[in-house]
Parts: structure tokens; sequence; C-alpha cells
């Protein structure tokens, strides 16, 4: 049984994997109370970390040793607006996060030459980022974390997802909203898409997988086992999808512990249906322009 950390974007179906596989009785997936802050690392549910502190707390989550939540969370509340819940460590345990720094802390340290301070200020904060990002991958090398990266194949309805956004076309994320109760299916209306901004979301999704190719290497090259896990398998057949994650984290689950956790739900709810044409008032136009975007892994 292998502790692991979903590295994600975004609308690439990480939440809902999140809640189910939370509803395995041999994982325990870390996050806030009252069901909320399901990224407890992410900079908008920890505040600002700096690396110090980022590594404790995957220190707190990942080392063999149970920690005390009272401790964890005295420690977490310093930034964080709420606590985490509370978690087992006997159970494989899980993380989601963005692989993205915080942003840079100046250092408490100064000297009396302002010029000084200000130069070395601006080499740290150039380098942060590459030294976030090293912290977190030799932690999970030495607590033996798997990785897993959430990949949405299809770059044409991915870049769609985000710019239908909050169903106006603004930033924001309809399956919330839906789970919320704050609106249902129907009061989803088509928009029309223009498609250079659709161009500029589906460049955007392809670079993110070009990054992900490269993030692999790097995690291989620090001995980190890392699987890619594909959005499109998700919905097709979720009995092969949590089979093989299964096996990647050394659970066997049988076929009735798998319908089990899908049946308990995962509290969000796909919002497109697959047809283009169910959402966009202009899809013969974007699906004759981008049908053949689609990145295979």
């Amino acid at each position: 049984m292998r502790n692991f950390i979903i590295f994600f974007s975004e609308k690439e179906g990480s939440s809902a994997l999140m809640y189910l596989l939370d509803n395995f009785k041999e994982i325990d997936v870390v996050h806030q109370v009252n069901n909320q802050g399901w990224e407890p690392l992410d900079w908008h549910r920890s505040g600002n970390l700096s690396v110090y502190r980022l590594k404790k707390m995957l220190r707190y989550i990942y080392a063999d040793q149970q920690t005390d939540l009272q401790r964890i969370n005295k420690f977490y509340r310093k930034t964080a607006p709420l606590p985490l819940d509370a978690f087992d460590k006997d159970k494989c345990i899980g993380l989601k996060m963005r692989l993205k720094a915080h942003q840079y802390i100046y250092p408490v340290t100064q000297t009396r030459f302002t010029r000084w301070n200000d130069y070395w200020h601006r080499k740290l904060q150039q380098t942060y980022p590459a030294r976030f990002r090293q912290s977190v991958l030799r932690l999970l090398a030495k607590y033996r974390v798997t990785v897993f990266l959430t990949v949405r194949q299809d770059v044409l309805r991915w870049a769609l997802s985000k710019y239908h956004g909050d169903g106006t076309g603004n930033p924001g994320h309809l399956q919330f909203k839906l789970a919320a109760g704050e609106l249902g299916k129907s009061d989803i209306q088509k928009i029309h898409v223009d498609c250079d901004k659709l161009e500029e979301l589906i460049i955007e999704c392809e670079s993110v997988h070009a990054a992900y190719r490269d993030l692999i290497e790097e995690l291989k090259a620090y001995g980190i086992k890392v699987y890619p896990l594909k959005y499109e398998e998700f919905l097709n057949d979720k009995q092969s999808y949590f089979t093989q994650v299964g096996e990647y984290l050394g659970l066997d689950w049988s076929e009735e512990q798998i319908d089990a956790a899908i049946a308990a739900g995962s509290y969000l709810k796909k919002v497109h249906s697959n047809k283009i044409e169910d959402f966009v008032t202009n899809h013969r136009e974007v699906e004759e322009r981008f049908a053949d975007r689609f990145v295979a892994w």
C-alpha cells in the first residue's frame, strides 16, 4: 500500500476523482473540515506557504509516524482559514495539489545596505519556483509517495470546459454550483464561442500536456513512481479505471468494492454532455476547426 499525491491543472476531473477515492475504506484523503478544501496545500486554501512551511506540512502528512492532529492544525492554521479534518496514517494517504509555487516571501533577515537587500531578494525570487518544486519532489521521493497526473486528452472539450467557465463565458466552476444546488442543468444556457479565444485555450491545454511529459521525466529522475490518469477512461469505464488505480497503490479491490465506492457518490456531477451542440450554438464552426485537437497518452 502506497501513499499518493495527485498533481492537477483544472477541469480534468480531479475533484470528482478525489471524492470517489475517499469512499474506499483503505484510503484517507487529506482535506479541510466540513468537507471543504480538497486541495489543502494550495494557496487559496492554506494561505501563502513558504518552502519551509510546505515541507513541514508534507512531513506531517507523509512521514510514517502518527502526529497529533491538534499539533498539525496549530501549525497549519497560522495561514489557513480552516483546520484539516482528521486522517488515519494506517490507511493509504492521498493529497491533491497544484505543483505551483506560492507567492515568494521575503526573508526577515536584512542588512543595512538597501541595494544589497534588493539585489538578493530579486535573485531569491527568480529561483523561488524551482526551489519550491525541488523541495516537493525531494520529499515525495524520501517518503516513497506515488504521483498521479490527471490528464484530459480531448483538448477541444477540455478547452471548451474552461471557456464555458461559470456558464456565461466568465471564469468559474459550474460543477460546484450544480453540486450546491445553486442551479440545475436546465439553467445552463448555450453559449456562442469565439474561436480565436478558444484556440488560445486549446494551445494552453496542449502546453499543460507538454509540461506533464517533462514532469514525468523529472519525477523518474528522482526515483518516484508516476502514472497519468486519463479523464476519458474515468468517464468510459470506472471499474477498469479504479482497478488500475488500485494496482498502482498496491490495493486489490474487488468489483463489489469499486461498485460500492462509485455508488457512494462523488458530490460533483458532470456538467456537459459529450455532444458539443448541447451547449455551443456555433458547434459546427467549432468542430470543423478544432475536431482533431487531441493529445494521446
